[in-house]
């Protein structure tokens, strides 16, 4: 919605606009779990020393902080449904 209210690009609009909102929401969940998982793979193969801060870092955010922030909002967003 505030995309929309902006006038800015958004790449998920096609999908909100032809899917119902529960087949949106689980599209969108299954696309950041593809996403996350290529992100995840492509880290294994960093030559990163993962006990560094930087790779800590980078491992904390891959595998759990983007879950983190996305299911408190997806979580709203399936109350909102109801």
């Amino acid at each position: 919605p505030k995309d929309a209210r902006k006038g800015q690009f958004n790449a998920l609009q096609e999908l909100h606009d032809t899917l119902p909102p529960t087949e949106f929401e689980d599209r969108c969940h299954d696309l950041l779990t593809q996403q996350m998982g290529l992100c995840a793979q492509q880290f294994e193969l960093l030559p990163i020393l993962k006990e560094t801060p930087e790779g800590k870092l980078l491992y904390n955010t891959i595998y759990s902080g983007v879950w983190s922030k996305y299911a408190p909002i997806r979580k709203h967003r399936e109350g909102k449904q109801k």
